[in-house]
């Protein structure tokens, strides 16, 4: 008798479901957070992507990003993100719709999970941030080391949002920019703080070290100075004569390798990976803080874009890498790696019917 074949499964044509979906708030502000966008997602075979988008009073898409699951599986499971409302953004009734995708690329229609309104702010900020003050850990600093310290003390009446601080030469030019960290007190009146490497191409002289804030609105600060630095050039340590038998030290040469960042679309932090090769270990800068960050997870250091960023197609964030080098090995030529962060793609599929209605 003949054998009765196996049977091989068919092609996956079922879309998932969005069984449910709701909006944390029904009304905000302006520069406030919506705390959750959330939709309850199923599949037959496994969901692997939940997108969000926010459509303007207009009908206008003016943000997509992805949700995470926070509860079940790929199968049945819950998927959330916030979304702050720019300062700028127009005042009405917004719309949060969610769409799906499986493992067989078949995708929902853009479904509405929630409304909300947004309102103009109940006290108008019309102020800029102001640096108060700060301080220079120390006065003097050598080629291709660190400032341990750069402080200063900023306040803003709504919110501070990222803060710079820079050296700069005598003609008013920078050398260097470094994001700093709010270390104590609050968004309004707080300690912002971080260390700075002096590039090793930077001519020895005296430079100005000034900071500079932006709040929720974008509205920016004055270049605020908070101290001077001097940088020298390295100094070899005083040795005892050798003994007549003795050769001269010589320093070894070491480069960088650094892993190519790749352009990123995914609300998420990017690995940092370079090695020198004297096993010493590597430091990163920004070279472009008003777009991107290094952040220290305690597992690695990691580049992440800022929260909120001027409406663009792609957002170009360079890195630096540096190596200062030590008593056996030479500092290390600096290497930068470029890349951008996309905006989020919209995937639509069109479906002869669905059980919910889509928007969009």
């Amino acid at each position: 008798p003949t054998p009765t074949p196996t049977p091989t499964p068919g092609t996956d044509t079922q879309i998932p479901v969005i069984v449910s979906g709701t909006v944390s708030q029904s009304a905000l502000e302006v520069c406030q957070t919506l705390s959750a966008v959330t939709a309850r997602v199923t599949d037959n075979t496994a969901v692997v992507t939940v997108n969000i988008r926010i459509v303007d009073p207009t009908n206008a898409q003016v943000a997509s990003f992805g949700a995470y699951r926070f509860e079940g599986n790929a199968l049945s499971g819950n998927y959330k993100n916030d979304w702050v409302v720019p300062c700028n953004a127009r005042a009405g009734k917004y719309r949060a719709e969610v769409m799906a995708l499986d493992a067989a690329r078949n995708a929902t229609a853009w479904t509405l999970a929630g409304e909300f309104t947004v309102n103009p702010p109940a006290t108008p900020d019309t102020s800029a941030p102001s640096v108060i003050t700060g301080s220079v850990s120390q006065t003097s600093v050598t080629l291709c080391k660190t400032i341990s310290e750069v402080r200063a003390q900023v306040r803003d009446d709504s919110r501070v949002k990222n803060v710079i601080a820079g050296l700069f030469n005598s003609m008013g030019a920078s050398v260097t920019l470094e994001t700093l960290y709010l270390k104590s007190g609050t968004a309004q009146d707080g300690s912002w703080w971080n260390d700075m490497t002096v590039p090793c191409s930077t001519p020895v002289g005296t430079y100005t070290v000034m900071a500079r804030a932006m709040d929720q609105w974008d509205k920016n600060s004055e270049w605020k100075t908070i101290g001077s630095i001097s940088v020298v050039a390295a100094t070899p340590a005083t040795a005892p004569a050798p003994a007549p038998s003795s050769s001269p030290v010589t320093k070894t040469a070491q480069r960088i390798t650094m892993s190519a960042l790749v352009d990123w679309e995914r609300n998420a932090a990017q690995q940092l990976a370079a090695t020198s090769t004297s096993g010493l270990a590597v430091t990163y800068s920004s070279l472009t803080p008003e777009v991107c960050f290094i952040l220290n997870t305690g597992t690695g250091m990691v580049v992440q874009r800022q929260a909120r960023l001027v409406d663009a197609p792609s957002w170009t964030c360079t890195i630096r890498a540096n190596q200062a080098g030590d008593a056996r090995f030479d500092a290390a030529p600096a290497v930068d790696t470029t890349f951008k962060f996309l905006k989020a793609r919209t995937v639509i599929a069109v479906t002869s019917s669905s059980s919910l209605t889509g928007a969009g």
